[in-house]
């Protein structure tokens, strides 16, 4: 059985994935219990991100979907 390849994001589309959801850096960050700095980071590409950030963004990004459909 062989395990699959993890999805491999980029800074640029977890700004992006931030941008959409209309929130600031700041607002992200307050979200996630993170200081700012760990959102300018990771959108720098100079820290990793963590499959539990990506898991964390796309939530925010489907509650916000949900939101509007209703």
């Amino acid at each position: 059985m062989t395990t699959p390849t993890p999805h491999i994001e980029t800074p640029e589309s977890y700004r992006a994935r931030r941008q959409s959801l209309e929130l600031t850096q700041a607002a992200l960050a307050a979200m996630l219990g993170l200081p700012r700095e760990a959102i300018v980071r990771r959108e720098r590409g100079s820290q990793r991100i963590s499959a539990e950030a990506w898991i964390a963004i796309r939530t925010l990004r489907m509650k916000a979907r949900r939101r509007k459909s209703k």
